[in-house]
């Protein structure tokens, strides 16, 4: 198996020289850091022979991943990359040479991107891949510019409604990490929305913004069901901590190198956003058999499908529900596990969950070594 010929050290020197050189030139990619000291990436260095190498890698994409090499690669080179997923299992990508260009001081190293043949979820193999998704409630268009602005320097995805009715709809209808709503509001003010949507059993975090910032404006946003208050005008230092609190880490399941369960990983995850909708439709109305049963199911299939995290919080939901704990515990055991289930990432980890799997049969060519993991394919997206 083929290697840089280079320490770990100067390994690093050069990623961090070259990270800085996107830095000074303002760079702006779609990609997110994926340092893997080595990667088994196979080329195809010979008609139908594909060469191993351990090779480190500087970052990945929607559609590529960043690696040394220490020769040239020609653009359309045919290659297998062995991703590493954040919990070390190994996914298969197939790809091809897309740019391969000489480090200059590099000691004889190549830059050589890959391009997927199909998109994958950078999440599951970089966590700061992921993104928080935002529901910005603010009637103020120079607001919602600012906000928008600072969340999306901190990796955030912001959708923006302009009063408190159309808060109330959508932080129901969609998915979000983070509801931010603004206090003054019309048609419904937001402590109204927030009290409103904690009555409908949501779960997830709310946190009240208001150029009001006397003490009794921030104690009825709490009151009224905000987990925090930010006084305008908003700073991104101020910010950043509660971002950084509710971002989803992604999760992958502990089977993914069981390949006959890709399919029903990606089943799973695909119904869970309509599960979390259920729980707090479920809370909302107070039925309590109900609610119970739909805990003790999603206990025992996430664990089925390899997602143990989801199973302990399930299963502390359970205990508390017997025991009949406080409501305030309740749902402070409740928003941890809809945080787990938001946060699962399917088997396949391409773009469409993998609604249109590969053949599995059609397998990449032996090489004279294999993975220390047993490999599960990353699915073709129609």
């Amino acid at each position: 198996m083929r290697r840089l010929k280079l320490t770990d050290a100067e390994i690093a020197r050069v990623l961090d020289e070259l990270d800085l050189l996107d830095a000074s030139e303002a760079h702006r990619s779609p990609c997110f850091p994926y340092r893997v000291l080595g990667l088994r990436v196979d080329i195809q260095l010979a008609r139908d022979a594909l060469v191993p190498h351990l090779l480190p890698t500087r970052k990945i994409g929607r559609d590529t991943v960043t690696v040394l090499v220490g020769h040239l690669v020609h653009p359309d080179t045919v290659c297998h990359v062995f991703l590493s997923t954040i919990r070390d299992n190994v996914q298969i990508a197939r790809g091809r040479v897309a740019s391969c260009r000489y480090i200059k001081g590099g000691s004889g190293v190549y830059e050589t991107e890959i391009r997927f043949e199909h998109p994958i979820d950078p999440a599951t193999f970089a966590a700061t891949a992921v993104r928080t998704r935002i529901l910005l409630a603010d009637d103020s268009a120079m607001s919602r510019r600012l906000l928008t602005h600072l969340l999306n320097g901190l990796n955030c995805e912001v959708s923006t409604v302009t009063n408190g009715n159309e808060a109330v709809m959508a932080a129901q209808n969609e998915l979000f990490d983070l509801v931010m709503m603004d206090v003054e509001l019309p048609e419904l003010d937001g402590i109204s929305a927030v009290r409103l949507l904690r009555c409908k059993g949501y779960l997830r975090p709310i946190v009240a913004v208001s150029s009001w910032t006397d003490d009794e404006v921030r104690q009825r946003c709490i009151a009224a069901g905000c987990d925090d208050f930010l006084a305008k005008p908003v700073h991104r230092e101020d910010l950043a901590p509660i971002i950084e609190r509710i971002k989803p880490e992604p999760l992958v399941s502990s089977m993914l190198h069981e390949t006959e369960m890709a399919a029903i990983i990606d089943e799973f995850v695909r119904d869970l956003p309509q599960r979390v909708r259920t729980l707090e439709a479920a809370l909302a109305a107070r039925n309590s058999d109900e609610f119970a049963q739909l805990v003790r199911r999603l206990k025992g299939e996430a664990g089925g499908c390899g997602f143990e995290p989801i199973t302990q919080a399930a299963l502390e939901v359970e205990q508390l529900l017997k025991a009949q704990g406080p409501p305030g515990d309740l749902r402070g055991k409740l928003a941890v596990l809809v945080k787990l289930c938001l946060s699962a990432r399917p088997a396949t980890c391409d773009t469409a969950f993998g609604s249109n799997r590969a053949d599995q049969s059609d397998e990449p060519p032996e090489t004279p070594q294999t993975p220390p993991r047993q490999p599960n394919e990353i699915a073709a997206a129609s």
